[in-house]
């Protein structure tokens, strides 16, 4: 997003991303880290949310099944 915020063009947009993704450890915090990061966030929050009883308790455990790989859910 960043690449599209600062660039003119179509053009100047790929180069600069490119230019981004150069840089070491972008493609490990940005694609690997963040969504992680965001589904534990998520999590926690709900789980609070189900502690204070805004949510029914059930809900995490919706929200943890969401988060499972669904190839670990196929039973062969």
């Amino acid at each position: 997003m960043a690449a599209g915020f600062l660039s003119a063009d179509h053009a100047g947009m790929g180069v600069l991303a490119d230019q981004i993704q150069a840089v070491p450890g972008v493609s490990i915090a940005v694609h690997d880290g963040g969504p992680f990061l965001f589904s534990i966030g998520q999590l926690a929050l709900v789980v609070q949310l189900a502690v204070v009883r805004r949510v029914k308790a059930r809900t995490s455990f919706l929200v943890l099944l969401d988060l499972l790989p669904r190839s670990s859910l196929r039973c062969r």
